[in-house]
């Protein structure tokens, strides 16, 4: 016959119910814990996707910004110095300097000529200026030296008297001898340095038909260098605000300029 299993109380059989449900979904609960594993890893790599990319993103953003930055600035400077070349050519430059004949510190007669093919600065000055004179010239022989020593001898540098009754050449050759020794003086009659610094549009007060041994009388004049080109047409001026550095720093672009462009 047929024996039927004795069956426990009703807690046995609990026991084995909850047993048989544990073995059952233990499979499916598995296959979900390996699922979310997989799926945080996926998460953990794409996070790390993400921060690199952010990383690459912000450099390429502070690259092109850079650039960006310095390409505007270029555009800006290429504005000014069209709106410059423009305004220059609707205007023009003022009409400076010119021809002069004159005596220079050695006796000897020259011309604007003599001095054309090189950049020439001119200074107005007189030697019992008592002290902006030096100042300046000591500042003109500051800048010769840079100019020099960056760029090449190019350059005429010219102290014209405007007191010519007490500055013969004789005197001012050696007044120049404590400045630097390419500085040429020049001098000559009341009417031509009057005409040179009319030329120039120099303030000139010296009076005329003075005798230096007897008269006292002062000296006024303008306090300016003015630049010219090697053909003798006016560059720049320079005032008193302009230090040895500025004045060789502009000379200096000039002739670089003058140089790429076949004219030195």
């Amino acid at each position: 016959m047929f024996r039927r299993r004795a069956i426990g109380p009703a807690s046995q059989i609990a026991s084995l119910l909850k047993a048989n449900v544990r073995s059952t979904a233990s499979p499916f609960r598995t296959c979900f814990d390996g699922r979310r594993m997989i799926a945080g890893k996926r998460t953990a790599t794409q996070h790390a996707w993400r921060s690199m990319l952010s990383v690459r993103a912000a450099a390429v953003a502070a690259v092109t910004s850079v650039g960006l930055y310095f390409y505007l600035q270029s555009e800006k400077q290429k504005a000014l110095e069209s709106k410059k070349e423009k305004a220059l050519s609707t205007v023009g430059r003022p009409k400076l300097g010119g021809p002069f004949s004159l005596l220079n510190h050695r006796g000897e007669r020259v011309t604007d000529e003599d001095f054309k093919g090189k950049f020439s600065i001119i200074y107005f000055g007189f030697t019992r200026c008592p002290d902006i004179c030096p100042d300046e010239l000591d500042k003109l022989s500051a800048a010769i030296e840079i100019v020099n020593n960056v760029v090449g001898d190019f350059l005429n540098p010219l102290f014209i008297t405007c007191d010519p009754a007490r500055d013969p050449p004789s005197e001012i050759a050696q007044y120049l001898e404590d400045f630097h020794p390419k500085i040429v003086g020049l001098t000559g009659t009341h009417d031509e340095i009057k005409d040179i610094c009319k030329k120039f549009r120099v303030y000139f007060s010296t009076p005329k038909d003075v005798d230096p041994q007897k008269d006292d009388y002062l000296v006024d004049h303008s306090v300016f260098f003015y630049l010219m080109d090697p053909n003798g047409q006016f560059v720049e001026v320079f005032g008193r605000n302009s230090t040895a550095e500025d004045m060789a720093r502009a000379i200096g672009s000039y002739a670089l300029s003058w140089k790429s462009n076949a004219k030195l």
